[in-house]
């Protein structure tokens, strides 16, 4: 999702987090913002349109590489939260760049409490203690 969409998102402006990332799709379509587009319908309650991304999504990724963690935040927002530990797994295993961004990023706030968070954070060296001891 793109930084002003984004900060609409985190501002609590998920129609105008929707409309921005619309656009972006637009002017130059992406996996990653199809998937924050089913995101963001999830989290506004469109459920549907949610899943109708997600099933895009996956046809996508027979043919082409579509990131874990775009799964990932996608279940998130579906509240399937097995799945998003799934796809984290994955996206660990690839070693994807958007893994350094679990502990500070708010679309994982809703899994923050699931024991396999801490555990992950621990895999890839974000632990509270890894970072206060600068492991």
């Amino acid at each position: 999702m793109g930084g002003l969409a984004v900060a609409l998102s985190d501002r609590g402006d998920l129609m105008g987090a929707l409309s921005v990332s619309e656009q972006m799709q637009k002017a130059a379509p992406s996996a990653q913002t199809l998937a924050a587009i089913g995101t963001l319908k999830a989290r506004s309650g469109d459920v549907t349109g949610a899943r109708a991304i997600l099933e895009q999504l996956k046809e996508r990724a027979r043919d082409h590489h579509v990131s874990p963690s775009s799964f990932a935040l996608l279940y998130v927002a579906l509240g399937d939260t097995d799945a998003v530990f799934r796809e984290l797994e994955l996206a660990r295993e690839q070693r994807e760049s958007s893994i350094a961004f679990l502990r500070s990023a708010s679309a994982w706030d809703p899994v923050r409490g699931d024991p396999r968070f801490s555990k992950l954070l621990g895999e890839v060296g974000l632990s509270d203690w890894q970072i206060q001891n600068n492991q």
